[in-house]
């Protein structure tokens, strides 16, 4: 099964899972979820029929456009009952069995025809509150979405060619919609207390294809987001329509395993961690997001080796913050990763050191830059993108880079360093076309000779090649005060001199 739906399995949840808003009157929530879609670039179509206190809201089609306009993507439902409860809220009433039709029409390629069922057990979803205030809560003791029709290039593929479940256990959220002046503010949470999954899908010899299983626990997401209320659904740039968005994703201990098969021979990876989570937000400001998990852990199976191969890591996180909107002025960056605590399995370790040269320590690599760069163009505006594409406009310019930690220890040696510099972006002539930098680079080394003594008697290095290193060291360090440990201080001053450790080497 491709790519295409899983994202479109993961719409459907979004869109039925987490209804936008709903008011005090069956036609002011239909009023309100039609408005939502629209904010979201839906073209929405829709019959309403209203009886005593129930409207019925039938042969519902969301459609929208694929990006760069490649085509359309609609999703169509039979409908859903809006009830007055009696009290000023409304009561939103989904069947047992709820059929959500998927047209996926790009202008070239493969055309895609889904029905995924969507089945909410005890679903309950009150509205309640005022057009400028609206407050909901919904619950479920379990949601299911199955595959149970997929069509490719009008040839419907089998239930043992390709499968899909997901399921939610236990579920509850709330959400508030607030009109702040011209802005529509929006608020979600929900919380499920296991999700697990069932994919697979394979080409019609069964010999080629792919599966991939897994369950989490405790998973809580939240967002917020912000939107002029006139925003315009098909704006090529919303961040600069004034778009702002955030949100977080925390996921408690979850397993996955992934097979795949080419001709007949199948690879399994399996993988498990202790909790996972990303924090982002978006706007005219920036994009930032914080993602990291911990205690992870891999096994690979494979039809080239007779054992499994496994390895763990304490922790990986990544984070970023990338400058979005086109500016006069520097504007703060970010980056840095973090692989710590990384631990390979013996078996991994024997196929290149049966010998034990290296030291089976837990490995680290961590990188964390921050800096300020002044963006020439909005990275949201097709129009201004494709001024790229020819190689002859500058995205923008790097003003300031700040090395805030660099961590590398593995085999026995570590090397850490912290620098500082700022970029002269008018002299580009001194290092070959990159703007001139000044500041100061620090790095210490620990075992560093230890390590070349180490990759020696692997054979994986040759003794004249280890003369050369040991030769660089002894140019670019200093001694430190512990035995086998170096330093060394890089300086490029404002002249493009280069000095290490005060002596000119440019």
């Amino acid at each position: 099964m491709k790519r295409t739906s899983l994202a479109v399995l993961a719409a459907s949840v979004s869109v039925l899972a987490l209804p936008a808003q709903a008011d005090v009157t069956p036609e002011e929530v239909w009023q309100d979820m039609s408005r939502s879609l629209d904010g979201f670039g839906y073209a929405l179509e829709a019959g309403t029929t209203r009886s005593g206190d129930v409207l019925t809201v039938s042969d519902i089609r969301m459609i929208s456009e694929l990006p760069e306009d490649e085509g359309t993507f609609t999703v169509s439902m039979p409908g859903m009952d809006l009830e007055e409860a009696g009290d000023g809220s409304v009561r939103v009433v989904l069947p047992d069995v709820l059929p959500l039709t998927i047209e996926v029409r790009p202008n070239e390629g493969e055309t895609m025809d889904l029905q995924i069922d969507y089945r909410p057990e005890e679903f309950d979803m009150v509205a309640s509150g005022d057009p400028d205030a609206i407050d909901y809560d919904f619950s479920a003791a379990r949601l299911v979405l199955e595959l149970a029709r997929l069509v490719v290039d009008g040839t419907e593929i089998p239930r043992e060619g390709a499968r899909g479940l997901v399921s939610m256990d236990t579920l509850d959220g709330t959400a508030t919609s607030r009109r702040d002046g011209d802005m529509q503010r929006m608020e979600k949470s929900l919380n499920i207390a296991s999700v697990a999954y069932d994919i697979f899908g394979s080409d019609e010899t069964g010999a080629n294809g792919g599966s991939a299983i897994g369950s989490a626990e405790s998973v809580e997401v939240s967002s917020i987001m912000a939107r002029p209320v006139d925003m315009a659904p098909d704006v090529e740039n919303p961040m600069a329509a004034g778009l702002e968005a955030s949100g977080s994703i925390e996921i408690g201990p979850g397993r996955s395993e992934m097979t795949f098969t080419e001709e007949g021979s199948a690879t399994t990876i399996t993988s498990s961690s202790d909790g996972s989570g990303l924090r982002y937000s978006a706007s005219q400001d920036g994009l930032s997001y914080d993602a990291g998990a911990q205690r992870v852990s891999w096994e690979a199976q494979t039809p080239e080796f007779p054992f499994p191969l496994s390895a763990e890591m304490n922790e990986v996180t990544a984070h970023a913050l990338v400058p979005v909107s086109a500016s006069d002025e520097p504007q703060d960056m970010a980056f840095g990763v973090n692989f710590g605590g990384l631990t390979l399995s013996d078996m991994i370790w024997n196929m290149f050191d049966p010998e034990a040269v290296m030291p089976r320590d837990p490995m680290t690599v961590m990188l964390d830059l921050s800096g300020q760069v002044t963006p020439y163009i909005d990275f949201f505006d097709p129009t201004q993108l494709a001024t790229l594409e020819g190689g002859n406009t500058k995205p923008g310019e790097l003003n300031a880079l700040t090395l805030n930690d660099l961590t590398i220890e593995a085999g026995g040696a570590k090397l850490t360093g912290t620098g500082d510099f700022t970029f002269d972006n008018d002299d580009l002539e001194s290092f070959d076309g990159m703007p001139a930098p000044t500041g100061t680079l620090e790095l210490q080394a620990d075992g560093a000779n230890g390590l070349i003594d180490r990759l020696i008697e692997l054979g994986v290095v040759s003794e004249q090649d280890a003369m050369g290193a040991r030769m660089m060291l002894a140019m670019f360090t200093v001694s430190g005060s512990d035995p086998d440990s170096v330093s060394s201080t890089i300086e490029i001053n404002d002249s493009g001199q280069i000095l290490a450790n005060g002596q000119r080497v440019k």
